[in-house]
């Protein structure tokens, strides 16, 4: 989230997340609600990376509007310039916000070995816990990037949720999460229209979501994010 003026492609601005929240926060429910809610037209925001727009921006927003998000920490991260610090993050648990995990190094965790991902899932939900003392029930795949086998190896790792960056709608029959991304790129009529469950705003979300994934693939993570960092610089970077 950013306050300035240009803004790169990932950020979004506090106009436009104060408008999804204004659309949305009477259907909004936290984390804890799942398992006893009826999820058609029900909404769970998430935050991945745990940068400090996360405190000094999105709290005070989702505190207006009554909201309780899903936070993601990457918690090699923590205390970063431009993240969060562990004071702040337990200020916000204590606010009412889930706070999960990211991981430890935000790597690619299909390029890791079983006993890596086994760390990664394993020392930042103990790490998360010690500093604000509550149970981490949550996971976010770093890039979104996971198969079958890393689903289990989370669940085997204590969580009661995974979230991916596929493109859907919450089916209690799966054992993922699906996510919506809103970025930088989107028009206010764009985000309205995924507000407004439109069909066909969901087919281009997933169009672009099975692009963006061939092409890590086929360049691999590293070059992927490089090429993608420079198209968005390029490209994206405009005037509000």
């Amino acid at each position: 989230i950013t306050k300035g003026k240009f803004l790169e492609h990932e950020d979004i601005s506090i106009q436009t997340l104060d408008l999804i929240m204004s659309k949305i926060h009477t259907d909004c429910i936290n984390i804890n609600q799942i398992a006893n809610n009826n999820m058609k037209n029900r909404w769970i925001l998430s935050f991945d990376d745990g940068f400090s727009s996360d405190f000094e921006i999105v709290l005070p927003l989702m505190k207006k509007y009554k909201i309780k998000g899903v936070f993601f920490i990457t918690t090699n991260y923590v205390g970063e310039k431009n993240y969060l610090n562990w004071e702040q993050i337990k200020l916000m648990s204590d606010e009412g916000m889930e706070i999960g995990s990211h991981s430890v190094n935000h790597y690619d965790m299909l390029s890791l070995s079983n006993d890596e991902r086994i760390y990664e899932l394993e020392i930042s939900k103990k790490l998360i816990e010690k500093n604000i003392s509550k149970k981490i029930k949550s996971f976010s795949f770093p890039f979104g990037r996971f198969n079958k086998e890393i689903i289990s190896e989370v669940y085997r790792s204590g969580y009661e949720y995974c979230f991916t960056s596929k493109p859907g709608r919450f089916n209690s029959n799966v054992n993922a999460i699906p996510r919506i991304s809103i970025n930088g790129s989107m028009s206010e009529d764009e985000i309205i229209k995924i507000l407004n469950k439109n069909k066909l705003i969901y087919f281009k979300t997933m169009y672009m979501y099975n692009i963006r994934r061939f092409a890590k693939f086929v360049l691999g993570i590293n070059y992927y994010w490089k090429i993608r960092r420079f198209l968005n610089n390029y490209f994206f970077k405009y005037d509000k």
